[in-house]
């Protein structure tokens, strides 16, 4: 999954690591029960395209779909038609307001419940020895079931709000264009008061504060404050983060037909492609078959 540090810094991205893992493991071990006559290379590599078209296929159907709340679902099988040309479209490379949208902080709760035990969020981060103090089963089961949190202006972690300054310093070093100057730009009406922007009276007066003129409002504050549309987003960052992370997805060299396919998965493979969510891949390799949800609902 990955090879980077990123992947000890907080429980989330180490229960993803540790599932997906025993996944590989599980997949290998029947591929060599069915294959016997396999090398080592053969076996592994098989197993390894398997569990990252599995992964691709999670990004769709649970994590991108949840993030999209009720509003519309989507499934791989919608963008078949996108990946008989996808071997003639130029990879994605996302834009500079992706990667500035695509800064979520805020969802990170304050605090993890496990069990009956309360702990402060940064007592985990960047700890990966705190994680062995609970099973697998039991953090899947408690973050599946505590909410995140509020992805809006006020609600940055203290121990990130350096990277989100950082990234506000470097849209003005480089003289990025207003939010309402986006919304022209995408084709959406433009903001003519604060109270368009959202309906937080607390947001609108420090906005209002700030920067005198709704026209002045910058773009990075700008799509944090913005009421949410569809999930937790705002209309501008949903056009942007919808529109790069489908692409990204649906031109997926792995995902076209000519590799993802029995001859390269396996009859096997490719059932598990098919037919494997989020929560059969966590409950093949757990003990106790923990509540898996993942989704996200307009703030009241």
């Amino acid at each position: 999954m990955t090879a980077n540090d990123r992947m000890n810094m907080n429980p989330m991205l180490l229960i993803f690591q540790t599932i997906f893992l025993r996944e590989h493991n599980r997949i290998c071990a029947e591929l060599h029960q069915r294959n016997p006559h396999w090398d080592d290379d053969r076996l592994f590599e098989t197993t390894r395209l398997i569990v990252l078209i599995m992964w691709l296929k999670v990004g769709f159907e649970t994590y991108i779909n949840g993030l999209n709340g009720t509003c519309y679902q989507l499934s791989i099988k919608a963008f078949e038609k996108i990946q008989q040309k996808a071997f003639s479209i130029a990879m994605h490379r996302p834009p500079l307001e992706y990667e500035l949208a695509y800064v979520w902080h805020g969802l990170i709760p304050d605090d993890i419940t496990i069990g009956n035990e309360i702990k402060p969020f940064d007592y985990y981060f960047n700890q990966p020895q705190h994680f062995l103090e609970h099973s697998i089963d039991a953090w899947v089961d408690s973050l599946s079931k505590q909410p995140c949190g509020l992805q809006t202006m006020n609600n940055n972690p203290a121990y990130l709000l350096h990277v989100d300054m950082a990234k506000l310093q470097l849209t003005r070093d480089l003289g990025m264009a207003t939010l309402n100057d986006y919304r022209k730009q995408l084709g959406f009406s433009l903001h003519q008061t604060f109270a368009d922007i959202t309906s937080n009276k607390d947001i609108q007066q420090k906005l209002k504060n700030l920067y005198h003129h709704v026209d002045k409002v910058e773009f990075y504050p700008g799509i944090y404050a913005e009421q949410p549309v569809t999930g937790f987003k705002g209309t501008v960052m949903t056009a942007i983060i919808g529109t790069n992370a489908l692409l990204n997805l649906a031109i997926h060299p792995l995902l076209n037909k000519h590799v993802c396919n029995a001859e390269n998965l396996t009859v096997y493979g490719m059932e598990l492609v098919n037919n494997s969510s989020l929560r059969d891949i966590i409950w093949r390799n757990t003990k106790t078959k923990p509540t898996v949800v993942f989704h996200t609902e307009l703030p009241i």
